[in-house]
């Protein structure tokens, strides 16, 4: 699943399910969001209190691997290591396919007893904290990495998310 198109939505309709599609429809969106990023486009910003386009890179791979720990019931530990971008886009699309494979295998019981467990922190949070937490930040991101491709003259590919897939040019 490379997300050139979100893939067929699921036969069913549950919580896990509807997260799926959540997820691949935002992989869908970041796909197409990094395709085509020039190395220009990596330190745009459209003013100075906003994030570049590398920092938004980072911060979406950090909520990604946030959602793909808490899944996993880990620990959530973010990784503050600097990275390239191609690693960056390359294995936030990997942690997004882990995500929707690993939701495909759960029940709506196994994903209520996924907990958001931060590191250093006593409190636990339920799997609906994601939701409105990181998976809605990485769409705001993903948001803002298109806009400010579009300002900085870079525009990405015309892609069709309702029916979640490229239009031809």
């Amino acid at each position: 699943m490379d997300y050139h198109k979100i893939p067929s939505p699921p036969e069913t309709t549950s919580a896990t399910t509807v997260l799926i599609r959540l997820i691949d429809g935002l992989a869908f969106r970041y796909k197409w969001t990094v395709n085509g990023l020039t190395e220009t486009n990596l330190t745009f910003k459209p003013c100075n209190s906003s994030m570049s386009i590398i920092e938004l890179l980072h911060h979406i791979y950090d909520l990604t691997l946030v959602t793909n720990q808490v899944l996993n019931n880990l620990t959530v530990e973010k990784n503050n290591k600097t990275k390239s971008a191609i690693f960056l886009t390359t294995e936030t699309l990997h942690l997004y396919r882990k995500i929707s494979t690993k939701l495909k295998n759960m029940s709506d019981t196994d994903l209520e007893r996924c907990m958001f467990k931060p590191k250093n922190n006593t409190d636990e949070f339920p799997f609906w904290n994601l939701i409105n937490g990181p998976i809605a930040d990485s769409l705001t991101h993903v948001g803002q990495i298109t806009s400010w491709r579009r300002i900085d003259g870079n525009p990405i590919a015309k892609i069709n998310p309702f029916l979640g897939e490229k239009i031809s040019e």
